[in-house]
């Protein structure tokens, strides 16, 4: 019977919520007057219908709240005895009391003088047996905590089980967003929360397929995700909204222990890396490009100074089978950085007599290669 009334309770709030972003007055005071909504009810994302009417600069839905205000009764003391005791149950973990307070008719969707839920108290209280009580009880599970829904803080929090309680509450908003602009998908791949993003994908099969999650966790450098989508059947080819691959996307961001993964295990495609390695160039991508990828480079890219200034140094190491690998970098920063022939032809040929490799009187230019 607590559960219905709770339901009950929260239907009619939310369609208040609802009617008040209308801008419909009159549903407000029907929802007030006739089924007893609280004209000051605060929902999960802290909007009432006086905040709703101030931000929509709404000024007869405000005099209706005001109209609303002067009739509805004003809580008694008994009223905030009671108030002020069920949220010192809840900072005191106490059960009994809590229950006892439910049962004499108090609604878990009010809110004290400070703004908190009895849910939002026990965040605050980092009371996770309450938390949980609280949920199986029927609080909102869209709650924030400092600008984070309720899910993504049990997990920055470690508390697992409020998160697999949470994603079991057939309530729960998956694609509310935290401060960042982050869905619970995208926040768990981005943060390489690879546990909790496997019960996400076990109760919500689709959110593998979520446009660009496979290509943020490549960005982000979140292996163990990347590995986890490939071994749920993720499209390593998949073109992402900026045309991109996510071997493009790993060689874009720096990411070579994932761009590895993906060539030579997933046997990733191959077309236009280079392209995408020169919208952010860096010698050190062009070099584990031109390593690793058996894809020759062509067209345009090899106007590009910097490319050719690699593909330079790639052909000077392997005619020389120079192996070290601060050798390598060191020579092909030399030869990307070079602006002008005669300091760059002096400097590689000083380089490549400093690792003995080549006589002194041998002197290279990107022209010879």
């Amino acid at each position: 019977m607590q559960d219905d009334t709770f339901e009950f309770q929260q239907s009619i709030h939310d369609a208040l919520i609802a009617a008040a972003i209308d801008g419909d007055r009159q549903r407000v005071v029907e929802l007030v007057t006739e089924l007893g909504a609280d004209i000051h009810y605060v929902d999960a994302k802290g909007q009432s219908v006086k905040s709703i009417a101030q931000t929509f600069d709404n000024d007869e839905l405000l005099a209706v709240v005001t109209s609303l205000d002067r009739a509805s009764p004003q809580k008694t003391s008994q009223d905030k005895m009671i108030e002020e005791a069920l949220f010192a149950a809840i900072e005191a973990n106490d059960v009994a009391t809590l229950y006892a307070l439910l049962d004499s008719g108090i609604a878990l969707t009010l809110t004290d003088a400070f703004g908190r839920t009895p849910l939002s108290a026990a965040i605050l209280a980092q009371h996770r047996s309450m938390i949980l009580l609280l949920l199986s009880l029927g609080a909102n599970p869209n709650q924030e905590h400092r600008g984070y829904p309720l899910v993504q803080w049990a997990v920055k929090q470690g508390w697992h089980e409020v998160f697999h309680a949470l994603l079991n509450d057939k309530n729960l908003d998956i694609d509310q967003t935290n401060p960042m602009g982050q869905t619970l998908a995208i926040y768990l791949a981005t943060e390489n929360h690879v546990d909790a993003l496997c019960v996400l994908f076990e109760a919500y099969p689709k959110t593998i397929f979520i446009p660009d999650l496979f290509h943020k966790s490549i960005t982000f450098g979140a292996f163990d995700v990347v590995k986890l989508m490939v071994k749920r059947g993720v499209d390593v080819n998949r073109f992402n909204d900026r045309q991109l691959t996510p071997l493009m996307s790993a060689l874009r961001a720096g990411r070579f222990e994932i761009a590895a993964y993906l060539y030579f295990q997933c046997h990733a495609n191959t077309s236009r890396v280079y392209a995408a390695i020169d919208d952010y160039p860096s010698d050190d991508k062009y070099a584990w490009a031109l390593e690793n990828l058996s894809v020759q480079p062509m067209g345009k890219v090899l106007q590009i100074p910097k490319f050719r200034a690699a593909v330079a140094a790639r052909q000077l190491l392997v005619k020389y089978k120079v192996k070290d690998n601060i050798a390598k970098l060191v020579m092909l920063r030399a030869l990307a950085s070079a602006d002008r022939k005669t300091y760059e032809k002096h400097l590689v040929n000083a380089m490549l007599q400093q690792m003995k490799v080549v006589p002194k009187h041998e002197i290279y230019t990107m022209d010879d290669c």
